[in-house]
């Protein structure tokens, strides 16, 4: 098996972009993965299929001159998982959200304050990031981590007598 690393890691899904220049677009940017990037996406997270993925993003300057941005993704994928007791397919649909900051790395110590520990964020030194990726990221969170077909018992398995029950009932039997 291939060792990945920061380094050597390619996403499936890539769209880099200047986040500045989508705020001065005013209008939601729309990723739409084809089937070669569902395909990939699919195997990366162990899905049966992806058979659709779409990312819509807006994005807000926070203000300043810094690299301070808000941003909002939505996410619409349809997809196909493998029951976790069963093994049969199980198609889901996701229809999720999710927001992130986007800062400076030299902000970093004031996040520490201003961040709750819920708020996520990237950092980047020229306000350019991967959303491609980021919205992948995101569909890993959403979709279910145990999926599970509605009919599916559970293995009940079988539990040992406890052993000081026993003794317990030796001594009823005693005192009788």
């Amino acid at each position: 098996m291939e060792n990945i690393t920061a380094e050597t890691f390619v996403p499936e899904l890539s769209r880099v972009v200047e986040l500045e220049r989508l705020v001065k677009m005013k209008t939601p940017y729309l990723i739409k993965a084809t089937e070669v990037e569902c395909a990939k996406l699919a195997e990366r997270f162990d899905f049966v299929s992806l058979d659709s993925f779409e990312l819509v993003y807006t994005v807000k300057h926070l203000g300043g001159k810094s690299i301070d941005f808000n941003v909002v993704g939505a996410i619409k994928a349809s997809l196909i998982q493998r029951c976790s007791v069963t093994l049969i397919d199980i198609p889901e649909e996701i229809d999720d959200t999710f927001s992130f900051r986007v800062v400076h790395p030299k902000q970093e110590k004031e996040l520490e304050l201003e961040l709750s520990e819920f708020e996520d964020f990237e950092f980047s030194e020229d306000g350019i990031v991967d959303l491609g990726e980021i919205g992948a990221q995101y569909l890993s969170l959403s979709v279910d981590p145990y999926p599970r077909f509605e009919n599916a018992d559970i293995p009940v398995m079988e539990t040992k007598k406890n052993p000081f029950a026993i003794l317990e009932q030796l001594k009823e039997k005693q005192k009788h």
